[in-house]
């Protein structure tokens, strides 16, 4: 970057402000270099002669060049660790937290919260038919309207409540020390605040979310992983009690996060046989033919 070597010296020309700038300190003389970071001013290095007015010379300002180029290379390297550090936790669309900095506060806040005796609640939000936005009107215009509803949403933030972006349409709150009446009403005014249709490029969108709780009192031990998957079997719930509400999640919903891995991991197809054959845990009688040899008929 370009570097100006400044010399200042008590001038003829303005004594008063020479008295007042350089005598207090007893400066005689002034070398100054410019700091520059990213092109941008950020600062100068000066050195002062308070013995005698004299000339610098070209081994001093080089040297006093040499080093601020040093200091601008420092900084620069500080603002570029700066920038990976921010995209590593945080969403590059909505600035949020991302999900691996939402992960790694959650398992800390769980041992925090188990030496205090303090409750935990997670909100996994999910917002209702956004997929049909994206494909109508394109990803950009759904990418705006999220950082429309990341917008609204960081009202809710205070220091006892962390949001993050867990991915596409998905977001997800965890809430320290919160009655569970308090998080229900935290949840009620997390619908409230999507009531009011979104404007993107001169379009008006309504968007609704639905919300699934999972609710910890620190009694029984619990690990961020069960602590999330309840919150995900409650947004299920909420889905399927026709969106744009909220549900908790509760003991009686084991069965459903059992028929969530077995859709996960064996297919929707297993997942339907075993939810025919077994009622919790009793098994159905139904009526099948003998099997018989396609290719004798018999």
């Amino acid at each position: 970057f370009p570097v100006t070597i400044v010399r200042l010296f008590p001038s003829h020309d303005n004594p008063e402000q020479d008295r007042t700038f350089f005598f207090p300190y007893h400066i005689q003389s002034a070398l100054m270099v410019p700091i520059f970071s990213d092109l941008a001013l950020w600062g100068h290095l000066s050195v002062h002669n308070c013995h005698n007015l004299c000339s610098w010379s070209d081994h001093e300002e080089s040297g006093l060049r040499a080093i601020a180029v040093n200091i601008s290379a420092v900084l620069q390297r500080q603002r570029a660790e700066e920038a990976n550090r921010y995209k590593a936790t945080h969403d590059t669309l909505t600035g949020l937290l991302n999900r691996a900095a939402f992960n790694g506060l959650l398992l800390q806040t769980i041992q925090k919260a188990q030496q205090n005796r303090q409750s935990l609640s997670i909100m996994f939000l999910d917002l209702d038919r956004f997929k049909e936005i994206n494909d109508r009107y394109g990803h950009s215009l759904g990418d705006q309207l999220l950082k429309g509803v990341a917008e609204r949403l960081e009202n809710l933030c205070a220091p006892q409540i962390t949001l993050a972006r867990w991915g596409g349409d998905e977001f997800i709150l965890l809430l320290e020390n919160f009655d569970q009446t308090i998080v229900e009403e935290k949840a009620r005014f997390i619908l409230s605040l999507l009531d009011f249709p979104f404007e993107v490029r001169g379009k008006e969108f309504c968007i609704t979310t639905s919300i699934g709780i999972s609710y910890w009192d620190s009694t029984p031990f619990i690990d961020a992983e069960n602590l999330i998957q309840q919150a995900d079997i409650a947004l299920y719930k909420a889905k399927s009690m026709g969106r744009n509400c909220y549900a908790l999640y509760e003991p009686d919903d084991r069965s459903r996060e059992i028929d969530l891995e077995l859709e996960q991991d064996c297919g929707p197809l297993r997942s339907i046989l075993v939810r025919y054959f077994s009622d919790n845990g009793r098994k159905k009688q139904i009526a099948t033919k003998p099997p018989m040899n396609i290719v004798t008929g018999k």
